[in-house]
C-alpha cells in the first residue's frame, strides 16, 4: 500500500510531522550557513522541510502539495523525486556560495518555485488553452518575487515578524524549474546510450 502512495504524499506528511516537532528540534534541521559549513551537511536537504510559524507551514505544505501532485501525475514517481532532490540541493549549495548574507533558511518555498514552474512549462507546452493561466499567474509569480526583493516584509508574507523572505530561494527555485528538466532528459538520454 505505502509503495502506491505518491511521492508528494510523502514529502506533504514529512513537512506536517516537522511542523508539529519542537522548535529546538527544527533548529538542528534548518538551513544555517554556519553549522553547514561546519560539517552539519544534512542540513542542505532538511531546510527544506522545516518551517518558521504554523501558518508559514500550512500555506507551503498546501501549496507544494498541490502542485507535486500535478507535477507527479505527468512524470514517474522517480523522476518526481530526484527533480525534488536536485532542487534542493542546488538551492542549499547556491545559497552557500552566492549569498553569503543569508544566515537561516527554513521552508518549502524554494522548491516549491522550482516545482511550479516546471508544472508551467509542462502545461505550457501540452495544453493551448492553458497558456493564459500560465501567463497570469507567472506574472503575479515575478510581481511577488520582485515586492520581495525590494521590502524587507512582505505584505503577502507568512512569515513571523523580523523573519525576511528568502527571495533568493525563490529566484534559484524558478531557475531550476525552467532548467533541470532539460538536465535530468539529457542525462537519461545519455545514460541509455553507454
Amino acid at each position: 500500500m505505502l509503495k502506491s502512495l505518491p511521492a508528494s504524499v510523502f514529502l506533504a506528511l514529512a513537512c506536517v510531522a516537522l511542523a508539529i516537532a519542537p522548535e529546538t528540534y527544527c533548529a538542528t534541521l534548518e538551513f544555517d550557513r554556519r553549522a553547514i559549513l561546519g560539517g552539519e551537511f544534512w542540513r542542505i536537504w532538511t531546510g527544506h522541510l522545516v518551517h518558521f510559524s504554523a501558518q508559514h507551514a500550512i500555506i507551503d505544505i498546501s501549496s507544494m502539495y498541490l502542485v507535486s501532485r500535478t507535477v507527479e501525475s505527468t512524470t514517474s514517481r522517480r523522476y518526481f523525486l530526484f527533480f525534488v532532490f536536485l532542487s534542493a540541493t542546488f538551492i542549499s549549495l547556491s545559497l552557500l556560495i552566492a549569498f553569503p548574507e543569508l544566515i537561516i533558511y527554513r521552508g518549502s518555498s524554494g522548491v516549491l518555485t522550482a516545482i511550479g514552474v516546471y508544472a508551467g512549462s509542462v502545461f505550457w507546452r501540452e495544453s493551448s488553452s492553458m497558456k493564459i493561466v500560465v501567463t497570469l499567474v507567472s506574472g503575479l509569480a515575478i510581481l511577488k518575487t520582485w515586492i520581495d526583493i525590494t521590502n524587507t516584509q512582505s505584505v503577502f508574507s507568512s512569515l513571523p515578524v523580523g523573519v525576511n523572505i528568502a527571495w533568493q530561494a525563490h529566484l534559484i527555485g524558478a531557475l531550476l524549474g525552467l532548467c533541470l528538466p532539460k538536465f535530468i532528459s539529457t542525462g537519461n538520454r545519455l545514460s541509455t546510450l553507454g
